[in-house]
């Protein structure tokens, strides 16, 4: 699966960098921020394809709530182990969706 560049999520622009190296740390991978409509991918390198896509989903989760006034932590009725599971479910279903055309 290609990740895109950009995508539109509430109507906000996001901003994808891939490949980024500067951060680090055990089980670091990706971060989002929706005030500066920027999903960040890190460490990618030697890493499986399917674990960079896994890393977007979760990110782009975590943006897709934020635009639904749900902040993880604040008001968000979820914590990590939930954006874990909806978004690893969400890049399976996507993946096989798009192996099948």
């Amino acid at each position: 699966m290609k990740i895109p560049d950009k995508i539109m999520i509430g109507g906000v622009e996001f901003s994808i960098h891939k490949d980024l190296d500067e951060k680090s740390g055990p089980g670091f991978s990706g971060s989002a921020n929706a005030t500066q409509a920027v999903i960040c991918l890190y460490n990618t390198h030697g890493r499986p394809e399917s674990k960079t896509e896994q890393v977007f989903f979760h990110e782009l989760l975590h943006m897709i709530l934020d635009s639904l006034g749900h902040e993880s932590g604040v008001s968000g009725p979820y914590d990590e182990v939930f954006i874990d599971s909806v978004s690893l479910l969400l890049h399976q279903a996507i993946s096989q969706i798009i192996k099948a055309q």
